[in-house]
């Protein structure tokens, strides 16, 4: 009998985590999208969690479906993007470090938004960027560089990261 118990208990137990790992990460009510996951998805998580009010831009966010089938056929050869590419997610070496970062844009109000670089180092704190403006969009170019700006122009800001493991924000010299 007791042997019993606690094979139902276990098989209980386990059908439960299967559940559990089974569902979407959210973050209050923001879904990761599935694009965000394993170790990504759960930092973005926690962020989302440890600062209530943010939420992850979305593709519905960029309101631009001509820009992004441009994007993802390849007519803009300087961005690393693809079939895949999403407006408002990006992973590269940002900062030299061999290591990758993520960058993923979070929102208040779902118009501007704000640039939150997850570090590739353990020990490192996030970095969360001014805010930017409707239409911008977040893309890598060249050699990990991080950009933010419109598509087909060439008014975009660059974040730099500086010796401290923060960022500035700054035109490139065109």
């Amino acid at each position: 009998m007791f042997e019993t118990a606690n094979f139902r208990r276990n098989i209980w137990l386990g059908l439960s985590l299967l559940t559990l790992a089974a569902k979407p990460a959210t973050a209050g009510h923001v879904q990761v999208p599935p694009f965000m996951s394993g170790a990504v998805g759960i930092a973005v998580t926690g962020w989302l969690s440890a600062h209530s009010g943010y939420e992850l831009m979305t593709e519905a966010d960029c309101r631009c479906p001509g820009d992004l089938k441009q994007i993802r056929a390849g007519a803009e050869p300087a961005l690393r993007a693809g079939p895949d590419y999403q407006p408002y997610f990006a992973r590269g070496d940002f900062d030299g470090d061999h290591r990758l970062e993520t960058a993923v844009a979070v929102t208040r109000d779902h118009i501007r938004f704000q640039v939150l670089i997850l570090p590739g180092k353990a020990g490192q704190k996030p970095y969360l960027s001014p805010l930017f403006q409707p239409g911008d969009l977040l893309m890598t170019i060249g050699n990990g560089r991080l950009i933010v700006g419109p598509l087909g122009t060439d008014f975009y800001d660059e974040l730099i990261p500086t010796k401290t493991g923060s960022y500035v924000a700054r035109v490139p010299d065109q």
